[in-house]
């Protein structure tokens, strides 16, 4: 959080300061991240016309359509974003 606010009070990378919530008795929020897909674009991504490699990722397709990323292996990670 000390880093957040150390880019407010300087000055430098704006989409990168915290959010107010003023509802929530002044806590603040992260932004998000820039590589975080909406629900809009995430099923864009994840349509029945996704292709994926055959072999070694095989499962990948079906845990991806799923919305099932937490059981995928490092190996999977690294070919998704390849």
């Amino acid at each position: 959080m000390k880093v957040w606010r150390d880019l407010q009070r300087r000055g430098i990378e704006p989409h990168l300061w915290l959010i107010a919530k003023p509802r929530r008795g002044g806590k603040m929020l992260k932004p998000e991240a820039p590589y975080v897909l909406t629900t809009i674009e995430f099923n864009i991504f994840a349509s029945e016309n996704l292709r994926t490699p055959s072999g070694h990722v095989l499962a990948m397709g079906l845990y991806i359509r799923q919305n099932n990323f937490g059981t995928l292996k490092s190996h999977n990670y690294h070919v998704l974003m390849q």
